[in-house]
């Protein structure tokens, strides 16, 4: 796994076209709704309880901008790439909203620096995939998750039946070995990241100790982003986006997404 530089210098230098790449692929912007609705779910549990809630791995801001806008709560972000919190920060200085905005140049397993505990800490697009120090992150994680707050995350998976089927049909068995061992280069715009994939039961065995799971979601089971842009975009917006949505939530189908999303309580 890269050190921190390393990944910060990738975001960074990604960070211009970022937003367009993503905004681009119908998977991605598919699995940010199903991300950012279960959010705001469980924002509304809280029933106006909340000032601020942390975000990890922050990126551009788009899904701290599109909470700050429907919810009159802050948010504190961290990311560790400088060029990825430029334009966060110039992106809600445009909206008006930087008063709620609260960025941090920080990595996931320093979270204990931050002195204070929030209701809800969440990370979204496989982050902290690219985290160096997963299981350090995990005891930091502790450090600022309320007693009864909630953990929601996104990770990327390592079995993913789309993929797999993909890589099958093109005879691309090295693929398909390289997921399920984990350690995958992953595009970031026109660079590679090295990260690390984490399986359903891998989560649950490492986080079992000290947390509870809530629920799981897959994300991106049918048409891996990878493949996404093969497709017409009609094709995602009625039948198959219904479909992605439908499906992340059913056994097993919830395990076998390009992403898993968590959502965990502390025990």
């Amino acid at each position: 796994m890269k050190d921190y530089f390393e990944v910060s210098d990738i975001f960074s230098k990604a960070s211009p076209v970022y937003d367009d790449k993503i905004s681009q692929n119908k998977t991605n912007l598919i699995i940010r709704d199903i991300e950012v609705n279960t959010l705001e779910h469980y924002i509304k549990e809280f029933n106006g309880n909340l000032d601020r809630i942390l975000e990890i791995g922050c990126g551009t801001g788009q899904e701290a901008l599109r909470i700050m806008k429907k919810f009159d709560i802050g948010v504190d972000c961290i990311d560790i790439s400088n060029g990825m919190l430029k334009i966060s920060v110039n992106k809600i200085k445009n909206h008006g909203l930087s008063d709620k905005f609260r960025p941090m140049r920080l990595a996931a397993s320093n979270l204990d620096v931050l002195k204070r505990r929030y209701k809800i800490v969440y990370s979204f697009n496989g982050a902290l995939n690219t985290e160096p120090q997963f299981k350090k992150f995990i005891k930091s994680i502790e450090s600022v998750l309320d007693d009864e707050g909630v953990l929601i995350f996104s990770i990327r998976n390592r079995y993913c039946i789309s993929d797999f089927i993909y890589s099958m049909l093109k005879f691309n068995g090295r693929r398909i070995k390289e997921r399920i061992k984990g350690d995958v280069q992953v595009p970031v715009a026109e660079f590679f990241v090295e990260s690390r994939y984490f399986s359903y039961n891998e989560i649950l065995n490492l986080f079992n100790s000290d947390f509870k799971l809530i629920r799981a979601y897959g994300l991106g089971i049918i048409i891996f982003p990878y493949i996404s842009n093969f497709f017409p975009n009609g094709f995602f917006d009625n039948f198959m986006g219904k479909l992605e949505k439908s499906l992340s939530k059913v056994f097993p189908f919830n395990m076998l997404g390009d992403e898993i999303l968590y959502v965990f309580k502390k025990r």
